[in-house]
């Protein structure tokens, strides 16, 4: 079986090619012999982390990945530059692409999910984007909340004073305190730099342990796990994903209130359908739910049960549909009495 540091040049040299690519554009850019090319392809493809091209296409791509139009060739007619064994310039020799401001849900996800290509199969990516997700939430929100109060006391550093001797002033409290209270709570974990796994996921479990309501959520994975003494998520891949977490605002104004719920059905879909199956075996798809819920026409008082909830989603949406219906019923009339 080829070692991690090939299938990492393959996936590198794919990423920088573009998804589809050629397999001979690809290998010759690698600057692979065809056995060692083959073995690690088929090794990507057994993981679900890349995909063959359909019917006679002779190309390869990232799993979920959008088609991309391939970048013109430089002028002088140069083919990118490599190192050691045809490896292409890696992450960090890469020049900086402008990021946008506000990238997509979509995108972010997106970004988050190939910031640890290679460590995971490409389905059990969830596993490890979820509970950070849900975790960069809680702190955009908690310092949403701290700013509000602080507005009232003068500072944040009193109001992470206060919600610590009052948790009921804010909906979870997080026992995550910056150096610099003017500092985002997040930077707390975005900032680790040693042990990295293993300061995650004791941070995460210190979460769950002040809000029961979130244990068996964020605290499942041990993102310091390790099989046959091999780390299942090494810290520089951790390090990528946590950093890409950082990308996008997570508060109470800067997304919709389903945001967890959307990226639990994007992950699941990306992947499903990447591997040959379809999404809507493993959850509602959006457009079905929203169908469903206007059918139901939901009230105020009504009870809804969803026997195979899995996020949430169906569940939001009847909430949803039902404040669309009270915002446009037409007033009754009022009767002089």
């Amino acid at each position: 079986m080829p070692d991690q540091e090939l299938l990492d040049d393959f996936l590198e040299a794919l990423e920088q090619s573009g998804s589809p690519v050629k397999n001979p554009v690809l290998r010759q850019r690698l600057g692979w012999d065809e056995a060692t090319y083959e073995a690690a392809k088929a090794e990507l493809v057994a993981r679900r982390i890349v995909v063959r091209g359909r019917g006679r296409s002779d190309s390869v791509s990232l799993v979920g990945a959008e088609p991309v139009e391939q970048p013109a060739q430089a002028a002088n007619g140069g083919s990118p530059s490599g190192n050691g064994r045809g490896r292409p310039g890696g992450r960090n020799g890469k020049a900086a692409a402008t990021e946008p401001k506000d990238k997509s849900l979509e995108a972010w996800i997106w970004d988050a999910a190939c910031s640890i290509r290679g460590a995971k199969d490409a389905a059990k990516y969830k596993d490890y984007i979820l509970p950070l997700i849900i975790t960069k939430r809680l702190c955009d929100v908690f310092d949403d909340e701290l700013n509000r109060i602080a507005e009232q006391v003068g500072s944040r550093a009193k109001a992470f004073q206060l919600v610590q001797l009052d948790h009921k002033l804010v909906r979870f409290y997080l026992p995550l305190r910056p150096e610099d209270p003017e500092q985002p709570v997040w930077s707390v974990i975005r900032q680790l730099a040693d042990r990295i796994g293993e300061g995650v996921t004791s941070q995460l479990r210190a979460i769950a342990r002040e809000n029961p309501r979130l244990r068996g959520i964020i605290d499942r994975v041990d993102f310091n796990a390790t099989t046959h003494g091999q780390r299942d998520l090494d810290d520089d891949r951790l390090s990528n994903l946590i950093e890409a977490n950082s990308n996008k605002r997570l508060g109470l104004r800067d997304v919709e209130a389903d945001i967890i719920g959307k990226s639990y059905e994007y992950l699941i879909r990306k992947f499903a359908e990447g591997s040959g199956q379809s999404a809507g075996e493993f959850y509602t798809p959006p457009e079905v739910g929203e169908i469903m819920s206007l059918v139901l026409q939901p009230e105020p008082g009504m009870e809804i049960y969803d026997p195979c909830c899995g996020s949430g989603g169906l569940l939001v949406k009847c909430e949803v549909a039902m404040e669309h219906l009270i915002r446009h019923q037409a007033p009754r009339p009022a009767f002089p009495g």
